[in-house]
């Protein structure tokens, strides 16, 4: 609503300059290194005029971009979590489905998601439990605890699962 008033406006200008154009048209000469430009005095007015529109433009577009960056790069960090927290949640699907392997590959791969990278090194944590590779799930634990070294969560689910037996 607000461009409705800037609209008739230019539109009102432009009006009065035809009607003084048509009485008299002008001329315009410009001379510049051998060259020379013959017009009439509206012409002169509208290529000026659409000049500094497309500028006008040009240069809105450039200021927009600059605002185009964050917003892009937080659109892209959430979705990037969004994604994690899915995998993350489908690899303790595949954990209670006893699919070790899978379990394991899709929750190492998804470490970004702040807040569920913990439970992604535990849950890799117990898939190398069960499927007996006992250095990457005491590494897996070693990096739950120093993403979170004041949880206590890494270091009672490895005595957790020092008890257990892994399924081979």
């Amino acid at each position: 609503m607000r461009w409705v008033i800037p609209a008739l406006l230019v539109l009102l200008i432009g009006v009065v300059i035809v009607a003084l154009a048509r009485q008299d048209p002008g001329y315009v000469m410009i001379q510049f290194r051998g060259w020379t430009v013959e017009t009439s005095l509206l012409f002169t007015v509208i290529a000026l005029s659409a000049g500094f529109l497309v500028l006008y433009v040009v240069i809105r577009l450039f200021a927009g971009a600059r605002r185009l960056a964050p917003w892009f790069l937080e659109w892209r960090h959430q979705r990037r979590q969004r994604a994690a927290l899915r995998a993350i949640s489908l690899g303790f699907l595949e954990l209670e489905e006893g699919q070790w392997r899978r379990a394991e590959r899709r929750l190492i791969s998804h470490l970004d998601a702040d807040g569920g990278a913990v439970l992604a090194w535990l849950g890799a944590a117990r898939a190398a439990h069960e499927l007996g590779a006992d250095q990457r799930r005491d590494d897996y634990l070693k990096q739950a605890g120093e993403h979170m070294p004041k949880a206590e969560v890494a270091r009672r689910y490895a005595d957790r699962l020092a008890t257990l037996s892994p399924a081979r």
